[in-house]
């Protein structure tokens, strides 16, 4: 009755030890519960597009919000939460990048000094000569293009390449083992 207090009032559902499921009480719509799970609304923030991660989200999440009894308000808050965090963990992996990327060329300019730039030459020629853009953007994605260690390694095939250069060499390395 809401003619005294102006409040809808209602019974919660009796709980019972286990049970955790009330999926089927009749107020969870007076509280604000899409009728079915797939009627929640995900709002993407701003200037992000939808991704695929985020639909798959969506779809294995929308029936468990709907059990727990969840609101579109409080789905819109936990979203907003989570879209934060990610945000928010986006920019310390970039900041981590960041910093790698500084520490790797600090550590290569102080190891090859007045030859860093021939070194680096040296260690991109081999990764377009034996990977080409597929490798270098591997390298670049999983970070190994920020070690140390890989781009001396690379440094190293490319200073092999330009010493070797013979007849034989040359028809090795276009042999279809290295295409």
């Amino acid at each position: 009755d809401t003619s005294v207090t102006g409040v809808q009032t209602f019974a919660l559902p009796i709980y019972k030890q286990g049970n955790r499921d009330w999926s089927t009480w009749e107020g969870w719509a007076a509280l604000g519960r899409p009728e079915a799970p797939e009627r929640y609304a995900f709002r993407q923030p701003p200037g992000r597009a939808l991704t695929d991660i985020d639909r798959d989200f969506h779809q294995h999440m929308a029936p468990h919000l709907h059990r727990a009894g969840l609101a579109q308000w409080q789905v819109d808050l936990l979203a907003e939460g989570f879209e934060r965090f990610g945000a928010q963990h986006r920019e310390r992996g970039q900041r981590r990048a960041q910093e790698e990327f500084a520490a790797a060329e600090a550590e290569l300019r102080r190891d090859w000094d007045r030859d860093y730039d021939r070194h680096l030459d040296l260690a991109n020629r081999a990764v377009r000569r034996f990977g080409g853009p597929e490798l270098a953007k591997a390298l670049g994605q999983s970070g190994l293009g920020r070690n140390p260690a890989v781009v001396r390694a690379f440094a190293r095939v490319g200073a092999l390449l330009a010493e070797d250069r013979s007849e034989e060499h040359t028809a090795e390395l276009q042999s279809p083992m290295y295409l």
